[in-house]
């Protein structure tokens, strides 16, 4: 009989809470972004993706919510 896991590796490094986390530290550093819509935009994507998937979905969206201009 196998015992059944219910660790996920996934929802444990990249849930609610770390983008949450995440959005608050580049709402620091940059005023107008969009924390709240970040976060859905994120977050609501998740049940469908795998680890890698959630990483590469981060960066397109982070892309989406910051400025072209690094400097900004």
């Amino acid at each position: 009989m196998k015992a059944t896991t219910t660790f996920s590796l996934k929802d444990q490094l990249f849930n609610k809470d770390k983008v949450t986390y995440l959005a608050e530290l580049f709402q620091e550093a940059y005023s107008q972004f969009s924390s709240d819509a970040f976060i859905k935009s994120v977050v609501d994507a998740f049940p469908e993706l795998e680890l890698k998937q959630r990483i590469t979905h981060i960066t397109e969206q982070l892309n989406a919510y910051l400025p072209d201009d690094y400097s900004d």
